[in-house]
């Protein structure tokens, strides 16, 4: 690892993830362990000031017709391919630059091998990022509340999505979002992608419902 990628790790404490993904560039070993969210279902309640200038979108295919607006971590061919499948980009812009964004599958959720098809009004939240020029500015939590309310509007009210066991950002944001645990699941697989494990280590659903009997 790169003395700058140590820093900016421990900076902002996602060092162990960041080590687990070195480790797995080096040895083609690639170990996750992951909680499986669902999020939507309790009201947020106000957290404080919005972020100021910015306009929620709806990004199409005739967006990608500018790749200006769009930082480095866009592919391109890749959006095209997911919106022509119908999946939705909710996205933060800001003079005329695209700051943030969430995909959402309405269909299935789908981080293999775990799939299930999801019921009428769910869906799965991923890919959500912030470009590098636009963070610090407290986008996450905003740019979820505006994908809940987007997706709202749309008729889907329950989301699901995954969170790296080691990133404590993002426990922390969605926490602030009323977002609660379904299961804790490890992921191990090899460089070809070949699964070696995938394991459901605590379902936490199940012990909601004993709770509820």
């Amino acid at each position: 690892m790169k003395l700058a990628n140590i820093i900016y790790s421990l900076k902002h404490r996602i060092f162990i993830q960041e080590f687990k993904i070195w480790f797995g560039r080096q040895t083609g070993i690639r170990f996750f362990p992951y909680y499986l969210m669902e999020e939507g279902s309790i009201p947020v309640k106000d957290s404080g000031p919005d972020p100021e200038g910015f306009e929620v979108c709806l990004i199409d295919s005739g967006d990608l017709q500018y790749p200006d607006q769009f930082g480095t971590s866009v592919h391109l061919e890749t959006w095209r391919k997911r919106i022509e499948k119908g999946d939705l980009c909710i996205a933060l812009r800001k003079s005329g630059q695209v700051a943030a964004y969430c995909w959402a599958d309405t269909r299935e959720f789908n981080f293999r091998p775990e799939t299930f098809q999801l019921e009428e009004g769910d869906a799965y939240l991923y890919d959500a990022y912030t470009e590098v020029a636009f963070r610090g500015l407290g986008l996450a939590p905003y740019m979820r509340k505006q994908s809940y309310m987007k997706l709202n509007e749309m008729g889907y009210h329950r989301f699901y999505s995954v969170s790296d066991y080691f990133n404590t950002p993002t426990h922390r944001f969605k926490k602030k979002l009323n977002a609660r645990i379904v299961r804790f699941v490890l992921r191990i697989s090899l460089r070809n992608k070949k699964e070696l494990c995938h394991v459901v280590i605590r379902d936490y659903s199940k012990r909601k419902k004993m709770d509820q009997s």
